[in-house]
C-alpha cells in the first residue's frame, strides 16, 4: 500500500519487576511483587500474576497466602534510569521516537534505509540489545498505525515480536475485544457492545459514515487507524514546549519541612536546568505536595521577570511551599512545574535593570551547568537540595552491583540521567 508507515510500539514486560530482577538475578523466574514500602502490591511478575495476585492487594495478605513470593520496595529512581537507557537504545535506530510512558514508546521506522525490505532482523537486533545491555525483556509490535502497533505488541507477551502485514490485520482485529482497543474506555465499550460491536474487527468493518453519525471524533480517528490509515503521527516532542515538570516520589514519607523542601528544590533545579538547555524562560512556577494518603496541595507564584535561574525560581517557590506545607502531615512526593515558557528573544528588559541583574546570575549558572555536565549531575547544587541529593546518592550506591555467577558488571547510575 502506497504511503504505508512502519510504526513500532515497544512495551516493557512487567517492567518494574524486570528491573528488580536485572538488579538481583536471584529474582529471575520467581513470583515477585514490588510495593513493600506502600503496603500494597504495585507491580507483579508474570509468575506472581499466575498465582492470582493483583495490583493493590495488601502485602500482609500476599505474605500469608503466598509465602513463596519475594516482596521488594519500589525503586523509582532505577526504573527511570532503565527507562531512559531503553529509549536511548531505540534512538540508535531512528530519531522519530515518542516516549509514551516509562515502559512504552512508539517509533517510526518508515524513513530508515532498508527497513521496509526486511524489518525482522532490525527489530530482533533492537530487542537483543535491550536484553543484553539492560537484562530486561520487551515486546514489540510493528504495523502501519500506532493503534495497530500497540495492539500487535500486546498480542504476544512477554518477549514477543509481532509484525502485522496488511494481510494480517483482519486476524489481529478479530482476536481483540473492543474494550482492549487502545483509547476505548469502559463507557464507550458498553455503547459499542449495545450496538453489536464486540471486537475491533466489528468496529473496523463499520462504514465511516455510521461511525461519524454515532460517535465523536476520537472514535472516528480510531476507526481510521484500525483500517490502516495513520491519523496519529509519532510525536517526538519537537513542538514548542509550554511547560516543564519535574516530580519525585520518596520513601519513607516525611513531615520534616526542611527535607520535603529539599526534595522540591531538587525538582526545581532539574526543571530550571532543562529550561536553560532549551533556551526557555518561565513566567510562572507552580509547586505541589502529595501526602501519604494521596491527597494534593498546590500553589503558584508569578515571576516578576521571565527566568530560568534556579536562585530566583527556588526563592519564589519557597513562598508557595510555605503556603501549603502543613506541619504534622506526612508527605511522599513533590512536583515543580515551570509554566508560560517563552524563548530568550521574547524576554524584555524591565525599566529597573532586572534583566541585567538576572543575566549576572545566569553567568554563574552557565558555569555550574558546565561543571555538572563534565563531572556529574548535581555535583554543584543549591544548599536547599542537599538533603535530597544525599539520600539519592545513598540509593545509587545500592544500585551498583555485581550479578551472582556473572563477570558482567552493571552500573545503574551510569546508564544515564533520568529526565
Amino acid at each position: 500500500m502506497k504511503g504505508r508507515r512502519y510504526i513500532m510500539h515497544l512495551d516493557g514486560d512487567a517492567f518494574f519487576v524486570s528491573v528488580e530482577a536485572a538488579k538481583d538475578p536471584r529474582l529471575r523466574g520467581r513470583p515477585v511483587v514490588t510495593g513493600q514500602e506502600r503496603g500494597i502490591a504495585s507491580a507483579m511478575s508474570y509468575e506472581a500474576k499466575a498465582l492470582g495476585i493483583t495490583r493493590a492487594m495488601p502485602i500482609f495478605q500476599i505474605r500469608r497466602q503466598f509465602p513463596q513470593v519475594a516482596v521488594v520496595d519500589s525503586d523509582y529512581e532505577s526504573y527511570a534510569v532503565f527507562s531512559k537507557r531503553m529509549m536511548d537504545i531505540v534512538r540508535r535506530y531512528t530519531d522519530v521516537v515518542e516516549e509514551y510512558s516509562i515502559d512504552e514508546c512508539f517509533a517510526d521506522f518508515t524513513d530508515v534505509p532498508g527497513f521496509k525490505k526486511d524489518p525482522l532482523p532490525v527489530l530482533s537486533r533492537l530487542k537483543g540489545e535491550i536484553g543484553k545491555e539492560l537484562g530486561i525483556s520487551v515486546s514489540l509490535g510493528l504495523a502501519s498505525t500506532k493503534s495497530l502497533a500497540k495492539m500487535a505488541s500486546k498480542s504476544k507477551k512477554p518477549d514477543g515480536l509481532t509484525i502485522v502485514c496488511p494481510e494480517d490485520v483482519t486476524s489481529l482485529l478479530g482476536k481483540t475485544p473492543v474494550d482492549k482497543v487502545w483509547g476505548i474506555g469502559s463507557a464507550t465499550a458498553i455503547s459499542l457492545r449495545k450496538k453489536g460491536i464486540t471486537t475491533a474487527l466489528d468496529l473496523a468493518s463499520k462504514p465511516a459514515a455510521w461511525v461519524s453519525e454515532s460517535f465523536s471524533k476520537p472514535l472516528e480517528e480510531m476507526h481510521l487507524e484500525l483500517n490502516g490509515v495513520s491519523v496519529h503521527p509519532v510525536a517526538t516532542g519537537s513542538e514548542p514546549q509550554r511547560s516543564i515538570m519535574k516530580t519525585r516520589t520518596f520513601f519513607p514519607a516525611s513531615d520534616d519541612s526542611s527535607y520535603v523542601f529539599s526534595e522540591l528544590s531538587k525538582n526545581l533545579e532539574g526543571a530550571c536546568r532543562r529550561a536553560r538547555e532549551l533556551g526557555l524562560y518561565a513566567k510562572d512556577v507552580s509547586v505541589y505536595l502529595k501526602t501519604k494518603d494521596l491527597s494534593y496541595a498546590n500553589a503558584s507564584r508569578k515571576l516578576s521577570l521571565p527566568s530560568n535561574g534556579s536562585f530566583q525560581i527556588v526563592r519564589e517557590a519557597k513562598k508557595a511551599f510555605d503556603e501549603i506545607f502543613e506541619r504534622g502531615r506526612l508527605y511522599r512526593a513533590t512536583g515543580a512545574i515551570l509554566c508560560g515558557l517563552v524563548p530568550e528573544e521574547a524576554v524584555q528588559e524591565d525599566l529597573f535593570g532586572g534583566a541585567r541583574a538576572a543575566e549576572k546570575g545566569g553567568k554563574v549558572l552557565e558555569a555550574v551547568d558546565r561543571i555538572n555536565k563534565k563531572y556529574g549531575k548535581s555535583l554543584v547544587h543549591m544548599a536547599s537540595s542537599s538533603r535530597s541529593l544525599h539520600r539519592e546518592r545513598r540509593r545509587e550506591k545500592k544500585a551498583l552491583f555485581m550479578p551472582r555467577g556473572s563477570s558482567k558488571r552493571l552500573s545503574v547510575p551510569y546508564l544515564g540521567e533520568a529526565r
